[in-house]
């Protein structure tokens, strides 16, 4: 169960990333007032925290960092006051890592 949720957020924050480095959401972060570097720096963030849900010391942080990121999605979404369909997909993958969060306690609570 883990497993294929953790390839399920990896698959979509890998394309968000991808977006992001080939400047496809530019417009977006110029919309919310965001810098380019910054868009730069998130995707980075982004590879290094779905890099880290692979490893097994940081699986745990890595999921809290990406929650962190979609904390940060939410605040531009309203922002921007995007219409509520842009939602889904962010609504989508924080259920997603809620998931793995609450998972990876269980399971860390059980081997004690």
């Amino acid at each position: 169960m883990i497993t294929s949720i953790t390839y399920s957020i990896a698959f979509i924050f890998g394309l968000a990333m991808i977006s992001k480095l080939m400047g496809k959401s530019k417009p977006t972060f110029q919309k919310a007032g965001y810098s380019t570097a910054s868009m730069y720096i998130v995707a980075v963030l982004q590879a290094i925290l779905t890099a880290g849900l692979f490893t097994q010391y940081y699986a745990l942080c890595s999921a809290i960092g990406l929650l962190l990121i979609m904390a940060g999605v939410f605040y531009t979404l309203i922002k921007i006051k995007e219409t509520w369909q842009s939602y889904i997909l962010a609504v989508l993958v924080t259920v997603l890592l809620v998931a793995l969060v609450s998972l990876s306690v269980i399971k860390q609570i059980n081997k004690i």
